[in-house]
């Protein structure tokens, strides 16, 4: 029973790194896409 909860909490814990780095990833994004945008106008 124990183990189960702690399960529950891992998974949990994994879900909320998840989002961090789902939200992590729109931020480096948007300027990667600009700075190959900027090389190729230059």
């Amino acid at each position: 029973m124990r183990s189960k909860n702690r399960q529950k909490t891992d998974r949990n814990t994994q879900k909320k790194p998840m989002t961090d780095k789902h939200v992590a990833m729109p931020e480096p994004w948007p300027p990667y896409p600009a700075s190959i945008s900027g090389q190729h106008q230059t």
